[in-house]
């Protein structure tokens, strides 16, 4: 992923679906957006229980996580 990539959660993709903007983002942003896959599950979970309008996020990019991300972010959470 370079700088000119924005990686975006679930609240913010969920946030536009539910007012019926993600459109929005993907005329301005699709070649910047990207999601984890652990996003797109918890979206498409989403969309499946009735909570998320169904809305088409295939034109979003997938990263993969590195396998330690979950550890560098609970050392770099530690107060000093």
């Amino acid at each position: 992923m370079d700088i000119n990539n924005w990686l975006v959660d679930s609240s913010v993709i969920s946030n536009f679906a539910l007012i019926g903007k993600l459109e929005l983002l993907k005329e301005e942003l699709a070649e910047k957006l990207c999601i984890t896959e652990e996003v797109k599950s918890e979206f498409l979970t989403g969309i499946e229980k009735g909570v998320i309008p169904e809305t088409d996020i295939s034109w979003l990019k997938i990263i993969k996580r590195i396998n330690n991300e979950p550890e560098i972010f609970v050392r770099a959470s530690r107060p000093f």
